[in-house]
């Protein structure tokens, strides 16, 4: 589960080298990494702290409890892929040029992709998501065989776009959210379970969101190295660490 994303990086990178001659066009499709990692805090967060919290709930027999985490990790996933997907629109392009500077060959070619993958965001951190409480729930198969659709649809969908209708990088990006998208309505299987131990819970005070996320960090700590696996990403590809590669391989060359 957790090589879902690295999984579908491997397949978007070697399809775009495959089918697109210009091999430095890669270098847009890397610009997008940091935002792909980041996306692991998210499915971190509320899939293993909220079924941590859960399943705990569930040895101290208080379903109730239960059930609300269950519900505030599917809920606050969504949630927070949302208002990622807004900031990133607003931002990303932004930051990507305030960061990086890339060529503006490069920089269209990142836009092109970036807009339509964010979309791929929100299904990969809900099928990783809803699938730590599958899994704990006595069906392991579903969140595998989620992602195998999700990832071999994502192959044979981005071949078609990129080979028959020439689509480029774009095509890569529709076949990451087709994919994925496929792959969230098989795991959302789980919903129509009679036997399930996790149920929905339709009311959630406002009052209580505050400390569940609280409880969620609290019961994560593995979100901190995704932060600095995130903001090492940014900083290797950064014009600031190229400068310092640079200095310091003069520097030995002169020696």
């Amino acid at each position: 589960m957790l090589l879902s994303d690295k999984i579908y990086f491997i397949i978007d990178v070697a399809l775009i080298g495959f089918f697109i001659p210009d091999s430095t066009l890669l270098a847009a499709i890397n610009l997008a990494s940091p935002f792909i990692y980041f996306t692991g805090v998210l499915y971190t967060l509320f899939g293993v702290g909220g079924s941590l919290l859960a399943l705990r709930a569930k040895s101290d027999q208080d379903d109730e409890k239960a059930n609300y985490y269950f519900s505030a990790s599917i809920r606050g996933v969504l949630i927070a892929n949302i208002l990622y997907i807004i900031v990133s629109l607003i931002l990303g392009d932004n930051l990507i040029m305030a960061l990086y500077g890339p060529p503006l060959t490069i920089y269209k070619v990142f836009l092109v992709y970036f807009n339509i993958l964010v979309f791929y965001f929100p299904f990969n951190c809900y099928i990783l998501t809803l699938g730590y409480f599958v899994r704990s729930d006595g069906y392991p198969k579903m969140p595998f065989i989620a992602l195998l659709i999700a990832n071999i649809t994502n192959l044979v969908t981005s071949i078609i776009l990129m080979g028959v209708f020439n689509l480029g990088v774009e095509g890569s990006s529709l076949g990451s959210v087709i994919g994925y998208g496929l792959g969230a309505v098989y795991i959302s299987r789980y919903f129509r379970k009679e036997d399930r131990s996790f149920h929905w819970v339709h009311k959630i005070k406002i009052k209580e969101i505050y400390k569940t996320v609280y409880d969620f960090i609290m019961n994560t700590p593995e979100i901190i190295s995704r932060i600095f696996i995130t903001l090492k990403v940014i900083f290797l590809h950064s014009p600031m660490f190229r400068i310092f590669r640079h200095r310091r391989f003069n520097g030995i060359s002169c020696l």
